[in-house]
């Protein structure tokens, strides 16, 4: 990307059904969707991969857009991180 990204950027992206990994406070974060038809929200550390929330099914990207904009990464939702650019942008991925 080359400018970064404002929330409501990102939730259009999401709403096409693109997966979006990013930076934030030094921990790897992605939203993906899995095998099973359904949005995650996942952290990779030091430690392995880890599922943090189970969001909802793919096609309900609505709800998907909801849940994400209110999720709390370290104590700030992750709309305030996209809107404020408290992220890296050099490492946000749209897939």
């Amino acid at each position: 990307m080359s400018a970064p990204l404002r929330f409501d950027e990102i939730a259009r992206e999401l709403q096409t059904g693109r997966e979006i990994e990013f930076t934030f406070d030094g921990k790897h974060y992605s939203i993906t969707n899995n095998s099973s038809g359904r949005w995650c929200l996942c952290v990779d550390t030091n430690a392995g991969s880890f599922l943090l929330e189970d969001l909802c099914p793919f096609g309900q990207l609505e709800l998907l857009t909801t849940k994400i904009a209110d999720t709390v990464l370290e104590g700030v939702t992750i709309r305030t991180i996209f809107d404020e650019l408290l992220y890296d942008p050099s490492s946000l991925w749209i897939l």
